[in-house]
């Protein structure tokens, strides 16, 4: 089964929110470091991430590059 990835630049993240919303998703930083987890809101421009650990992470908007997810193709 393949898969794509679908990348969300940081200037479409608050239009693409509905779509990203409790998905796990990678979020690359803009110094190169990546998070991985369950995106879980984006408020006054602060996203939160809960990682498979279930810890929270906040992180500014300003500071991600872009957020990665992976879809599974139906084929």
């Amino acid at each position: 089964m393949s898969k794509r990835l679908i990348r969300t630049f940081a200037p479409a993240i608050p239009n693409s929110l509905p779509t990203l919303l409790d998905r796990e998703v990678h979020v690359v930083l803009r110094n190169g470091h990546t998070l991985f987890g369950s995106l879980k809101s984006l408020i006054d421009n602060i996203l939160t991430i809960k990682d498979l650990r279930s810890h929270s992470h906040e992180i500014k908007l300003s500071d991600v590059e872009e957020i990665i997810q992976d879809c599974r193709s139906s084929r």
